[in-house]
């Protein structure tokens, strides 16, 4: 080969190495600067929260608003005044008759009561925990019945918020 062909290679290969380790840094110095701003972003919390612990006198009256908002709901009140929206929601699907669609607040008082005046509520083995600066769960055996005969007996959780009104819930499986 010839002296310069050699040179041209040598410089060509030199040129493509030091092309690479650029591009290299650059890629990587634009990683880490966007890792920098991933973290300054993830809030860590610099201390524990402790949640207040529910006294046996706080279950009953968890349980005595429990029930009157159930039973405001029975009556045919507005959700507005026991529940939020979602726990409208919830606390409908409790109260469904078969062939009837549920009803809801754009119905009058008068029907609403109507629409659930053969259902009765039984809350059995009821327990409370905070769950959040605000909010608290409620797990009871829930126990419906429809002119007088039980229609649905299950393990539900009701969530509470600060106003203990009825804020959403869930729904356990049978063993």
């Amino acid at each position: 080969m010839q002296e310069k062909t050699k040179h041209t290679i040598i410089i060509s290969i030199l040129s493509a190495l030091i092309l690479g380790l650029g591009v290299g840094y650059i890629y990587y110095n634009k990683q880490d600067q966007d890792v920098l701003a991933q973290q300054h972003s993830i809030k860590i919390d610099t201390k524990k929260q402790f949640y207040d612990q529910v006294t046996p006198e706080q279950v009953g009256e968890y349980q005595k608003a429990l029930e009157a908002d159930i039973q405001s709901m029975l009556d045919g009140e507005r959700s507005d005044k026991f529940a939020t929206e979602d726990g409208a929601g919830f606390m409908r699907k409790l109260f469904i008759q078969t062939g009837k669609p549920p009803v809801s607040d754009k119905e009058n008082d008068k029907q609403r009561k109507e629409y659930y005046e053969s259902f009765t509520f039984e809350l059995n083995n009821l327990g409370v925990r905070a769950t959040g600066a605000k909010e608290t769960e409620i797990i009871a055996d829930l126990t419906v019945k429809y002119s007088g005969k039980p229609v649905f007996t299950n393990l539900i959780s009701f969530n509470l918020n600060k106003d203990k009104m009825v804020s959403g819930g869930e729904f356990y499986a049978k063993n």
